[in-house]
């Protein structure tokens, strides 16, 4: 309960998921941002109707019972994007198999591509000087291998992480990418609660 974490020593801050409200540490420093979303109904609406996507393309896959037991809950999450890892010796584009026809009719949304689009204007505003580390970064990967593709035009995350409706409803944070650098945007989804959120990790 709110009343237990208090007692752990957890911080509430109240927040209407909707106001920047960035977060800093006894120095000062900016550590996160909780963005929000924009008010204007357009974007609210791309918002329902992505979640809706993901939720209905999930339901229509039939995703198999082992797949359904993520470490973040009981549903199913599918990773897409560039990689490096996992024994990689080049950099290549996460290859889903059966999937990958579900994972490419997701990227290709406008709405789920609307969501990145804010997602990376908001990193670079926030944090600019990341921001302007990945995009050098990238300049040079797409130089060194021309052909691999980016899940979005004209944002600057190289791999959405682990797209699922029901993660981005979850009591905790769902974060749409994983910036190994120290940035993590989030998405606030159609059916999430901002005021039931945390990121235990910094104790709040």
């Amino acid at each position: 309960s709110l009343t237990e974490l208090i007692a752990m020593g957890f911080q509430l801050i109240k927040w209407n998921g909707y106001d920047a409200h960035p977060l800093v540490d006894i120095h000062g420093r900016v550590f996160a941002v909780l963005v929000g979303q924009p008010r204007k109904q357009k974007y609210q609406a791309s918002v329902h109707a992505a979640y809706d996507t993901i939720a209905n393309e999930g339901i229509a896959a039939g995703l198999p019972a082992y797949m359904r037991k993520h470490r973040r809950g009981l549903f199913a999450a599918i990773n897409v994007g560039l990689t490096y890892g996992m024994d990689c010796t080049i950099p290549c584009w996460l290859n889903n198999k059966n999937y990958n026809p579900l994972a490419g009719r997701l990227l290709a949304d406008p709405h789920i591509n609307k969501m990145a689009n804010f997602a990376s204007g908001a990193f670079a505003s926030w944090a600019p000087r990341l921001y302007q580390h990945y995009h050098n970064n990238d300049q040079k990967l797409r130089i060194k291998h021309p052909d691999l593709p980016r899940p979005f035009v004209g944002q600057i995350f190289p791999a959405p992480h682990s797209i699922s409706a029901r993660m981005f409803g979850h009591s905790n944070i769902g974060m749409f990418s994983i910036l190994h650098s120290g940035g993590v945007p989030s998405r606030r989804w159609a059916n999430s609660m901002p005021r039931k959120a945390g990121i235990s990790s910094c104790g709040m």
